[in-house]
């Protein structure tokens, strides 16, 4: 899949967090954390980015895939130049270490898609905003 490829064009190479803009590479969906935990449990391997000091989960999904009227009123469509924080490839919440601010759920590649299965995204979201279980 390209998306593995791709995101060396946009990961950070260095050690900080960078912004870049949604919208070129991928647009990004937020939503507030404490949903955003129970949707990641839903999305099971694909990574998304936690912002402590936002309180919010971030995945990135393909270019102009999901639109404002796919999504429940509590997620963000972050796109046409909106800036996302993204973390390096190496931040990822370690259980035995207190988090970063910002840091990946899983470590992106490897294998992993980065950018999101947009239908099974979206339907996560949902199922957590109408408290539909996991496995239903």
């Amino acid at each position: 899949m390209d998306d593995e490829i791709e995101h060396i064009d946009w990961m950070p190479q260095g050690p900080d967090a960078v912004y870049l803009h949604a919208g070129r590479w991928w647009d990004a969906v937020r939503v507030p954390l404490a949903q955003g935990w129970t949707i990641a449990a839903r999305m099971e391997y694909v990574p998304g980015i936690v912002d402590q000091r936002a309180s919010t989960l971030t995945w990135l999904v393909p270019v102009g895939k999901v639109t404002v009227s796919q999504l429940p009123a509590e997620a963000e469509l972050r796109r046409d130049g909106a800036w996302v924080e993204v973390p390096p490839q190496s931040v990822v919440r370690r259980q035995w270490e207190t988090p970063p601010r910002l840091f990946w759920t899983l470590p992106p590649g490897d294998g992993r898609a980065i950018i999101n299965p947009p239908d099974r995204l979206v339907r996560a979201i949902h199922r957590t905003a109408t408290g539909v279980r996991h496995g239903s």
